[in-house]
């Protein structure tokens, strides 16, 4: 099989894979009912816990929200204490924001609602089932963990 066979197959399966998760795993709604905030500002606070401090227009430009949307977020993460605002040190005109105490509480709360839907999820799967599950994610991890 040549490159170009490869990647069209890689890519077939990996989207029926995604089809399956969201449908029989990840269902979106699912998600969404366990926020308690809406899901464009549980995006920010996610972002700003697995990647830290950044500036507002960094933080559009990386999960594709437009500036003048990004301004009543933060300022109601701010308002539920998820995140701060702050100058950064080394340009005043330039703004950024962290996550909070409460805002990394708020996301490992969401991480384990998540890991204890996973496991109601794959609890009927047998032993055998999940050591390669298991297997195949750490994996498909390490491997995915090589794109940019």
């Amino acid at each position: 099989m040549n490159t170009i066979e490869n990647l069209m197959g890689a890519t077939e399966e990996l989207y029926t894979l995604l089809l399956c998760l969201n449908r029989k795993v990840f269902s979106h709604d699912d998600i969404i009912k366990r926020l308690s905030i809406p899901p464009s500002h549980a995006k920010v606070v996610f972002h700003l816990h697995c990647g830290g401090e950044a500036s507002v227009s960094e933080i559009a430009k990386k999960l594709s929200i437009s500036k003048s949307n990004m301004t009543p977020i933060i300022d109601k993460l701010i308002q539920e204490n998820l995140v701060e605002r702050f100058t950064d040190p080394n340009d005043r005109r330039i703004i950024r924001v962290r996550v909070t105490e409460k805002g990394h509480e708020f996301c490992l709360k969401q991480r384990e609602k998540t890991k204890k839907h996973l496991e109601e999820k794959i609890s009927s799967l047998s032993p055998e089932e999940l050591e390669r599950v298991k297997d195949l994610a750490k994996e498909l991890n390490s491997i995915f963990s090589k794109i940019e």
